[in-house]
């Protein structure tokens, strides 16, 4: 296919599955795919560029460790549960050209339990995805994001990632589990210290911002669910932090 854009698709992912073809599929305007595989074994993908990296220090060092193999003066940054919009490929081919940005941060919708959330904690959400090559690096563990290397701002692209996780609860639970592991053994290292406050009325902050004041209850059945999983993504980080404490 000719004509496609200078930008490096960086793809995390452990295994092979449908959205991750969905993901592939979505960026070949891109001149480069770059599967990152975390897995025991690398798979080779055709006409994608197929590395192995390790998540043993986390997301950050993981995606730090593909970057250095990206090919491509920009890139793009997707898991392997998203996919690039038709309008957000429009926007991105149009933007490098002239940029007025090293960094930006994309837009990503969340479609979840089979509904697309508009309010909650996902309904306005923003990433850094986009980056030129060599302008920023990955940081924190889990839940991480692009530093910049330059003063210049960060730019908001709107037209959105789409976000498609946790096909069951049980699979999101057990994503909570890992991801909260992480995270509390990272606030350990920074110094954070357990309390027994944030404990008690953190959870319960977190569901009434997401479900309440964020109109997670516009967003029905869904934005219920969802902000009560949330709710336990903060308790489980907590738990953590105390038994971590407890045991050290």
């Amino acid at each position: 296919m000719t004509n496609k854009s200078p930008v490096t698709c960086v793809i995390l992912t452990q295994k092979t599955s449908n959205q991750l073809n969905r993901a592939i599929q979505s960026v070949q305007w891109c001149s480069e795919v770059l599967l990152a595989w975390t897995g025991t074994d690398t798979e080779t993908i055709p006409h994608c560029t197929n590395v192995s990296v390790s998540l043993k220090n986390g997301f950050a060092d993981a995606r730090n460790a593909a970057l250095q193999h990206a090919k491509q003066p920009w890139i793009l940054f997707l898991d392997d549960d998203e996919f690039a919009s038709a309008p957000l490929k429009n926007t991105i081919q149009k933007l490098i050209q002239t940029p007025d940005c090293d960094v930006y941060a994309v837009r990503r919708r969340d479609i979840f339990m089979g509904k697309l959330l508009h309010f909650g904690e996902c309904g306005q959400i923003s990433l850094t995805r986009l980056m030129k090559k060599g302008s920023a690096q990955w940081v924190r563990p889990v839940h991480e994001t692009l530093q910049t290397h330059t003063n210049r701002n960060i730019g908001h692209i709107s037209e959105p990632i789409i976000h498609t996780p946790h096909h069951t609860l049980s699979l999101f639970l057990q994503k909570i589990n890992a991801y909260t592991a992480a995270d509390a053994k990272y606030r350990a290292q920074q110094g954070k210290q357990f309390s027994l406050f944030e404990l008690f009325f953190f959870p319960v902050g977190k569901w009434i911002q997401s479900y309440i004041l964020k109109g997670g209850i516009f967003d029905g059945y869904a934005g219920f669910i969802h902000a009560s999983m949330m709710s336990i993504h903060s308790l489980s980080v907590r738990v953590k932090m105390y038994k971590g404490a407890k045991y050290a």
